[in-house]
């Protein structure tokens, strides 16, 4: 079982440096193909396209921290005396993207900058008095609450990539609960999805023109 978590678990970094860049190049080239052609540009893409860029980004820095021994890398993945690490974070800035992802879609403008204020305080509590808790009961409240609202807003505005966020991410969020085996290859499905949802083809409400 150990020698199947840990192939499993390659097949997971590898994958996922393999396909969350590809996955941010066609939500971004669909951004860009629509521009052209309506003028418009789609902020779910791109606040999809950001959420996954932070996490290709972090399980880059994961596999690179693995493999090489690099002062900077140590700085960035080292927990220090509270037992957390920069790379902590990272996971609230994906949280951060779809809270204002929820508030963009309801047309909630005087929401959408709250959940960057709410990170950035997380950032600076911790870096001043050392108590990470703010930022995981940001994760783990605010996550949930992201996730069904993005359930709720996407099938009743009918939006494919939003509903699609949602779906990607309660797969991925599984993943920070360390369910061992069952968690990588939840992964690893996460990654098929968002591919699946990067091309276009994921789509539960009707055909999508870009």
């Amino acid at each position: 079982m150990t020698d199947i978590q840990s192939i499993l678990g390659q097949v997971d970094s590898y994958l996922a440096i393999i396909i969350l860049p590809i996955i941010v190049f066609l939500l971004f080239g669909r951004n860009i193909k629509q521009y052209r052609e309506t003028s418009s540009w789609s902020w779910v893409r791109t606040l999809l396209a950001l959420a996954i860029t932070t996490d290709a980004a972090q399980t880059l820095i994961k596999l690179l921290y693995r493999t090489y021994d690099v002062a900077f890398l140590a700085g960035i993945m080292t927990k220090d005396a509270n037992g957390s690490s920069p790379m902590d974070f990272a996971y609230g800035f994906i949280v951060m993207f779809g809270i204002i992802l929820t508030a963009y879609l309801n047309r909630r403008d005087e929401f959408l900058l709250f959940s960057v204020f709410f990170q950035i305080g997380a950032i600076i509590i911790y870096y001043t008095t050392g108590y990470i808790q703010f930022e995981d009961y940001f994760v783990y409240i605010f996550g949930v609450v992201a996730l069904l609202s993005l359930y709720e807003t996407g099938i009743r505005v009918k939006d494919n990539n939003g509903l699609g966020f949602a779906i990607f991410y309660t797969i991925q969020f599984t993943v920070i609960l360390e369910i061992g085996i069952i968690g990588t290859i939840l992964s690893i499905t996460a990654y098929i999805f968002g591919f699946f949802l990067a091309t276009g083809l994921f789509r539960p409400f009707g055909k999508e023109d870009f």
